[in-house]
Order: C-alpha cells, then structure tokens, then sequence
C-alpha cells in the first residue's frame, strides 16, 4: 500500500513539473496587515487564492481570506472586527521588466461576512453583523519573480461594503501585505 502511494505521488509530481511550464494556474497565499475605517482597529488578514492566465496582460483571480482585529479581549479593548471575505477579480498587468516583474491592478466583486464589535462604555459591548451582500475591491500588486515556479508580491488593497454602488458605500478595509505565488 505504501509503494502504491509513494508510487502515485512520485507521478503526480513528475506530471506537474512536467506541464509547470505550460500552466495557466497558480495558488496564492499571502497575509496583509489590514485597517478597519469603521471603529479605526488594525487586524491580520490571511489569504488564500486560486488565479488562472487569460493571456499576457489579464489573469482572473478568486480568493478566500479571513480577517481579525489584532486587540486583547482580556483587558477590555474599544473596538474590534472579525471578517470572512472572497473575491472574485480581474487582474491587468500595466506593465513588465526584463527581469520578470509587473505591475498589476486588478477589481473586483467582494462578499462579506463578519462582525464589527464596538465598546459603548461602562462595560457594554455592541455588535453589528456586516453585511452578506457583495461589495467592491480594487488591488495594486507589485510581482517579482522568485523561482521558475514561484512569484512573491507586494500588495496594496482597497475594499467597500454596503449599498453597492451608492453615496452611502463605506471603504471597510485597506490592507498592505505581502503573497506568493505557486505556479502548478
């Protein structure tokens, strides 16, 4: 049994690096140092990514991330969030050195899902559930190559939720971080 499964991943392995060259996919995953507009908290983000190359210059590219408010609860922080987001963007590459490094903007749909949690005094707490409907991001990406198979990029976003498209919409979250990228 154990060589049937070495055997299998030896294989999977080998086809892999075989069409690495050829793929159109790649896995992101990155985390950001992220700010809250709302209630003014800082938190981490995490994330997780699948984009796929259309051509040369635009990639789609559908992410799952996570984001929590970086407060000790113990010693009765003001404000704080917790936020579930996935994207789904399209990515173009203003411009590439011969170096192989780019300059990507990309935008895109976002759903939230989360908490916003906001101290009002005298030991009461307030909670406010963010909004499940979509919402609207805008990404600055800096990528440099690593390796043949991996690329690293620095990222700047922006994202706003609620009454999409509106005079009322808030920006919620900017984040500036850092991703790599696995070409499978």
């Amino acid at each position: 049994m154990k060589r049937t499964i070495l055997l299998i991943f030896i294989s999977l392995m080998f086809v892999s690096g075989s069409f690495a060259q050829n793929s159109k996919w790649s896995y992101e995953l990155g985390s950001n140092v992220a700010y809250h507009a709302n209630n003014g908290v800082w938190g981490l983000k995490i994330n997780n990514g699948l984009e796929y190359q259309l051509n040369n210059s635009f990639s789609a590219l559908a992410t799952i991330s996570n984001t929590k408010s970086l407060i000790d609860w113990q010693k009765n922080a003001i404000n704080g969030f917790s936020l579930f987001t996935a994207d789904l963007d399209v990515n173009y590459k203003l411009f590439n050195t011969s170096k192989g490094s780019s300059l990507n903007i990309a935008a895109g749909l976002s759903w939230f899902d989360g908490h916003e949690y906001n101290n009002v005094g005298q030991g009461s707490w307030e909670s406010h559930e963010m909004l499940k409907d979509p919402g609207f991001n805008i990404k600055l990406r800096y990528k440099h190559a690593l390796s043949e198979k991996l690329t690293g990029s620095i990222n700047l976003e922006g994202y706003s939720y609620e009454h999409f498209f509106s005079e009322e919409s808030d920006l919620v979250l900017v984040n500036v971080g850092y991703s790599i990228y696995y070409r499978f």
